[in-house]
């Protein structure tokens, strides 16, 4: 979250990225894509995948904020948020939000960002299939994303 705080556009003197945003960055991306991550996905990881790939929309990285989008749409439905709605009411004024109202509010997040990357470029959000053991292939991922493409 710390990222997404920060200026988007702040250099310092020599005119060269922020380090600390571009080692964050990094950090935070290499994590996301750890086959173990992603076959575990739980709603904390949903969340980091979201915030990464608004960061990268933000800094005109187009591809990898789709490609972390179709990701992040592929958790979301195998854990099912979608379905949250149905059996939630809107909080009381004022109240604390549930767990429940909490998950309802990052799945419209995942949809409001999904629809601005197609927006943006022209793609669909395609959900991939995570639940295959070789997903995390490359090539077949590569494939898979370029399917994704109208």
């Amino acid at each position: 979250m710390s990222m997404l705080t920060r200026p988007l556009m702040s250099k310092d003197s020599n005119d060269e990225p922020d380090a600390l945003r571009e080692s964050m960055y990094a950090t935070v991306k290499r994590l996301f894509w750890e086959p173990a991550t992603i076959h575990e996905a739980t709603t904390t990881i949903i969340k980091a995948g979201l915030f990464l790939s608004i960061y990268e929309y933000g800094q005109a990285m187009l591809n990898p904020s789709y490609m972390t989008m179709n990701i992040c749409s592929s958790m979301a439905q195998i854990r099912q948020l979608g379905g949250v709605h149905d059996s939630l009411g809107l909080p009381p004024f004022g109240a604390e939000s549930s767990k429940g109202h909490d998950i309802l509010k990052l799945w419209w997040g995942l949809k409001i960002h999904e629809r601005m990357i197609s927006l943006e470029n022209g793609y669909a959000i395609k959900p991939i299939n995570l639940d295959e053991a070789e997903i995390m292939d490359n090539d077949r991922l590569s494939h898979d994303l370029e399917s994704a493409k109208p």
